[in-house]
C-alpha cells in the first residue's frame, strides 16, 4: 500500500520549471506577464496544438481552433500576455481556475483552464517574463502526508516526478529518514548501489542499495532502490541539489534537483 501510494504521487508531482510554475497556486500568476511557449516537434504530432484555451469565459468555445479541436499552434506560440485575473470553479469534483490573459498589442482576451494537473498532463505553456517569487512556504505544498494504521507511523513524503522521494517517518517520539530512487529500465534484474552527485561536488552513497522490480500506474517497469538517511545525509540533500545519479549501471540527470531540494528543507522543519 505504501509503495502503491507513492507511485500516485510520482505520477501527479509537480513537473515544471520553477520560476515558471505557480504549482497549486495559479494566483502568483497575477499581473505577471507570460508568453507562450512554442511546441516542440514531438508534442505538437502527438497534441496537434494546444489543450484549454478559449475564447470566452465560459470556456464552450475552442480559440482559434483547429480540426483536431485544440488551438491551433501558429495562434499562440510565442505571444505575450499579461495575466489579468485569476478565477476558481469547481468542476467534476475538481478545482479549475479560469486564467484570463490579455493581448495589449491586440486588444484581445484569451482565457485558459488550469488545475492542479494542467502541469503533470504537460498542457502548462506559461513562460513567466522575470519569473515567480515564491513565497516561503511554497515548496511545503508538495508534501504529503500519510498515516499508517497497522504501524502507528505518521509519514510525511517528498517527491519529484524523476523519481526521486524522501519519507519523514514518526513513530511516538522517533524520527527516522527513509529515500526512494525510482528509475524505469528495460532490464530482468539489477545490480546493487546507488549513488547521487550533488551540485557541489559530494555524492550520497549506498553501494549495498538493492533496486527492486516492480511497475508503476502505466505498466511500466520500474525499479525502486530503498535505504535510510543519517541525519549528516540529510544535511547535505539540503544544503545542494542533486545533479545526477546512479542506480546499478544506469546514470541519470535530474533537472528538478533544485525544487527537491526546496521541497526538502519544508519537510525538515514541518512536524509530522
Amino acid at each position: 500500500m505504501y509503495r502503491a501510494i507513492l507511485y500516485l504521487i510520482f505520477i501527479a508531482t509537480y513537473v515544471g520549471h520553477a520560476q515558471d510554475s505557480p504549482g497549486n497556486r495559479p494566483e502568483l500568476l497575477l499581473e505577471k506577464t507570460v508568453k507562450i511557449k512554442p511546441l516542440s516537434e514531438s508534442e505538437l504530432s502527438y497534441e496537434k496544438g494546444y489543450n484549454d484555451f478559449f475564447i470566452n469565459e465560459n470556456l464552450s468555445k475552442i480559440y482559434a481552433e483547429n480540426k483536431n479541436h485544440r488551438t491551433k499552434h501558429e495562434a499562440l506560440a510565442n505571444r505575450i500576455f499579461k495575466v489579468v485575473d485569476v478565477r476558481p470553479f469547481e468542476s467534476n469534483g475538481i478545482k479549475n481556475y479560469v486564467i484570463q490573459l490579455q493581448d495589449t498589442i491586440r486588444n484581445e482576451a484569451v482565457y485558459y483552464k488550469f488545475n492542479k494537473f494542467s502541469e503533470s498532463n504537460k498542457k502548462y505553456y506559461f513562460q513567466v517574463i522575470d519569473g515567480i517569487k515564491y513565497p516561503k512556504d511554497f515548496f511545503c505544498d508538495f508534501l504529503t502526508h500519510i498515516i499508517d494504521k497497522n504501524t502507528d507511523e505518521h509519514k510525511l513524503t517528498a517527491s519529484i516526478s524523476e523519481g526521486l522521494h524522501v519519507v519523514k517517518i514518526k513513530k511516538g517520539k522517533t524520527i527516522t529518514y527513509r529515500m526512494e530512487v525510482v528509475t524505469v529500465e528495460q532490464v530482468i534484474s539489477m545490480l546493487p548501489g546507488v549513488v547521487l552527485v550533488f551540485e557541489d561536488g559530494r555524492k550520497l552513497e549506498k553501494p549495498q542499495a538493492e533496486a527492486v522490480m516492480g511497475t508503476n500506474n502505466n505498466d511500466n517497469i520500474v525499479y525502486i532502490a530503498t535505504f535510510e538517511l543519517t541525519p549528516a545525509e540529510m544535511a547535505i540533500l539540503t544544503q545542494s541539489r542533486i545533479v545526477s545519479g546512479k542506480i546499478s549501471k544506469f546514470i541519470k540527470n535530474y533537472a528538478e534537483g533544485e525544487k527537491f531540494m526546496e521541497i526538502l528543507k519544508c519537510l525538515v522543519r514541518t512536524d509530522v
